[in-house]
């Protein structure tokens, strides 16, 4: 299986989403991090995530360790990549998702704003997946299937 590691800068609410999105949709594989990681998860991220049925129980903010970033073998960061050191920059791809402007900003932890993350975030993951399997895979097939239906 592959891994796929998310990672934001507080692991509090995009790589969570993220995380949480990938392994119900693809049945595990996914993990995240963060670089200066909250204390806890945003709980408006658990309430959005529950209202499309994806499972988020025991998410926790983790703190980026070099093993973790060794064990990947698909880094995605949400503005940050940066930050993550150069030797890993070949499996490192950057997602733009969330605030932009000044007033996303102050919006950032409102349901609205956190749901049109979220509804971003599964695009992404959609497309991710795709990019991983091929589309001619089994597990493509099921998903578009899936997506098609729900």
């Amino acid at each position: 299986m592959v891994k796929v590691l998310f990672v934001c800068v507080n692991n509090a609410r995009r790589s969570q989403i993220a995380e949480a999105i990938f392994n119900s949709v693809a049945g595990g594989g996914a993990f995240s991090a963060g670089l200066e990681p909250a204390d806890h998860v945003d709980e408006n991220v658990l309430l959005i995530l529950k209202e499309i049925g994806v499972n988020a129980a025991g998410l926790k903010p983790k703190k980026l360790t070099p093993t973790m970033l060794r064990e990947a073998d698909r880094i995605v960061a949400f503005k940050c990549k940066s930050r993550i050191p150069q030797e890993f920059h070949d499996k490192v791809e950057e997602w733009s998702v969330g605030a932009e402007s000044a007033e996303e900003l102050k919006s950032l932890y409102s349901l609205d704003y956190l749901r049109k993350i979220r509804d971003e975030i599964h695009e992404h993951v959609w497309k991710l997946l795709q990019n991983l399997h091929g589309r001619s895979h089994s597990l493509t097939k099921r998903l578009e299937a899936r997506r098609q239906c729900c």
